[in-house]
């Protein structure tokens, strides 16, 4: 095996698992539940960040007595209940190249806007369908002062698992995600959304299937 990076840090929601839609479900919810209403537009906006944004943003155009807090705690069950009782939507190669990062014993991460609630209940799904421990850790987006596109979440991965930043190679799909990492002096695969750019330290590639450690790596160092 040729050279490999000191650490993997992989996004969720997008990257990993086919997991918008699920959100964008649980949005529709709770927001036809509070007598208004959530389109594919007001999903764009919020992808890849912080959830708190969102709920705020939800807050406005409902009630004034659900607060913002609310309207997250309720996101949070309406995901939980859809992730319980779903087959996860991985999308192509994610399964495998989490399997081989686990297998050659990587420092990994889990680097997500999602609360660590309903990162436990994805991660123990996730575990079984990986047949190990997928992620030395996780770093959940209410853990962090500043979400993604600040580069805190993953400069907090990386001092996390004692392996600098450049060392890093960090698997993303949403321009908040990709700025994050870039800003952490990460190494960053961006998969499939069309307005990204190659540039040092970043490759585009369409999916992660068939794609190896090795050949990201590779591709993001030369």
């Amino acid at each position: 095996m040729g050279e490999l990076p000191g650490a993997v840090l992989f996004d969720l929601d997008g990257t990993l698992l086919e997991s918008e839609q699920l959100w964008m479900q649980s949005a529709v919810e709770v927001m036809n539940a509070l007598g208004s209403v959530w389109s594919d537009e007001d999903q764009a906006k919020f992808i890849g960040g912080p959830l708190a944004l969102a709920a705020e943003h939800m807050s406005q155009r409902v009630d004034k007595k659900t607060s913002a807090g609310d309207i997250a705690g309720k996101l949070l069950m309406a995901q939980e209940e859809q992730i319980r009782r779903c087959v996860l939507p991985w999308k192509p190669g994610a399964l495998p190249l989490l399997r081989e990062a686990a297998d050659t014993n990587l420092p990994r991460a889990l680097v997500t806007a999602s609360w660590r609630r309903l990162v436990d209940v994805l991660v123990e799904r996730i575990n079984v369908d990986v047949g190990a421990r997928a992620f030395t850790l996780e770093v959940a987006g209410d853990e962090v002062s500043n979400g993604k596109p600040d580069p805190e979440p993953y400069l907090k991965a990386a001092k996390a698992l004692l392996v600098p930043p450049v060392q890093c190679l960090v698997v993303e799909d949403s321009p908040k995600g990709v700025q994050s990492a870039v800003s952490a002096g990460c190494h960053v695969v961006a998969v499939q959304d069309s307005s990204f750019t190659e540039s040092a330290g970043v490759m585009v590639v369409e999916s992660l299937e068939a794609q190896t450690l090795e050949n990201l790596w590779l591709g993001v160092t030369t």
